[in-house]
């Protein structure tokens, strides 16, 4: 009886996290949407907003994407004047990503919208249950706080 009590938790845990995951996804990318950038071009700005550059080969790393699919997403956003490519001088074979100022406002706008977002939810909860929400985020990394 205790493994099969065991193994319905992790099953509803795991449902669970895979609807939250499914939700949150769906209102990132309607953010992004309304914002005029797709899902991965905000991400990809986000991820940016704190770097001063970036290479092409850790961009694609980081988003688990092929170099080729990466130079198109940040082809897209220097073509939107939201992100500029440089060579790195100490090796011109290497191309840097750097965010503009227009890519910086984006991600602003983004960020707002997304905070405006967990205020909703955040209303919703409790002082107690926000902090348990904070601790099981850090407690699964998804926090670095």
């Amino acid at each position: 009886m205790e493994n099969l009590s065991r193994r319905l938790v992790y099953e509803n845990l795991a449902d669970a996290s895979l609807k939250l995951y499914l939700v949150l996804r769906k209102r990132l990318e309607a953010a992004a949407k309304e914002i005029d950038l797709s899902y991965q071009q905000a991400q990809a700005l986000t991820f940016l907003k704190d770097k001063s550059s970036v290479s092409m080969t850790a961009l694609a790393n980081e988003f688990g994407l092929t170099r080729a699919a990466m130079t198109g997403l940040i082809g897209r956003l220097v073509e939107k004047k939201m992100a500029a490519r440089e060579y790195d001088p100490k090796d011109r074979r290497t191309v840097l990503i750097r965010i503009s100022k227009n890519g910086k406002a984006k991600s602003d706008s983004y960020r707002k919208k997304l905070t405006a977002f967990f205020k909703k939810i955040a209303c919703d909860l409790g002082s107690e249950e926000r902090k348990i929400f904070i601790e099981l985020s850090k407690k699964l990394k998804i926090l670095d706080l």
